[in-house]
């Protein structure tokens, strides 16, 4: 229910709803495909501009995986069983203080194999949430590990001799994460780095790396403001005074899904 109203969501997000839920604590969750009205291009446009500051501000960003198909089907049969959900349900806990969060412990290279080839690595939108996320957890039904451990996973490169080209996009986005603060960061980089990811959007090529390029700044609008970070935290509160302009970059970019994809 959204607003008092049914509102459909993939069968995808459902599922990860079911695994995130809490029965003693709520769960404050930011959900791109929910919170922004997909149908209104305005709001699409202000929102897209807010990514980075949306990202790297979140208490945590939580990364679904997705799951095994057997257990997918289990999940809607029987999504009241408590102890079926494993560590994934503690994560509100967890976020609150109450419950110190216990991360699932490193698995055995067949399941390494299954989450490498999920589809989560080939889309275009992920790589900013995994890239800007202070403090990100990746979630694979049940389970739930913590980025050490997944960065661990493609050191160890004997895992993966077998099949080495599913772990591609898998180690694409680790180092692209590992590298989030150095030169690599530039746009024309990014677009190149990620043309492979999957969007539905083509101007996304574009608008989904806006966040995390370090020599452009993302604005909507007809006329760039002066800072539109800045002046949402003074709206949010007035008594505080605009702060120096950080130097990202000398290139804008104005976020218009009216636009054509070769105008940009």
């Amino acid at each position: 229910m959204l607003n008092g109203h049914p509102f459909d969501v993939h069968h995808n997000l459902y599922l990860c709803l079911l695994h995130l839920r809490s029965r003693t604590h709520p769960l404050n969750l930011w959900v791109d495909a929910v919170c922004i009205n997909q149908a209104d291009r305005h709001e699409c446009n202000s929102q897209v501009a807010l990514m980075s500051f949306i990202y790297t501000r979140a208490q945590k960003v939580v990364a679904w995986l997705g799951m095994d198909r057997p257990s997918a089907k289990a999940r809607l049969i029987a999504p009241e069983h408590d102890g079926y959900y494993g560590r994934s349900h503690l994560l509100a806990e967890s976020l609150s203080g109450d419950e110190e969060m216990h991360y699932s412990h490193n698995t055995g290279s067949k399941l390494v194999f299954r989450i490498a080839k999920s589809a989560y690595w080939t889309r275009l939108w992920v790589v900013q949430e995994v890239c800007l996320a202070y403090d990100i957890v990746f979630v694979y039904g049940e389970k739930v590990w913590n980025w050490d451990q997944l960065k661990s996973w493609s050191a160890d490169t004997q895992r993966f001799t077998s099949d080495g080209g599913s772990i591609i996009p898998l180690a694409r986005m680790i180092a692209a994460r590992c590298g989030r603060h150095t030169t690599a960061m530039r746009l024309e980089a990014l677009v190149e780095r990620f043309e492979r990811q999957k969007c539905s959007e083509p101007r996304d090529r574009i608008y989904g790396l806006l966040g995390l390029a370090h020599d452009v700044r993302p604005f909507s609008g007809a006329v760039e403001p002066e800072d539109p970070v800045e002046r949402y935290l003074v709206a949010l509160d007035p008594t505080q005074s605009v702060r120096p302009r950080s130097p990202r970059g000398k290139g804008r970019v104005r976020v218009d899904y009216l636009r054509s994809f070769y105008d940009l």
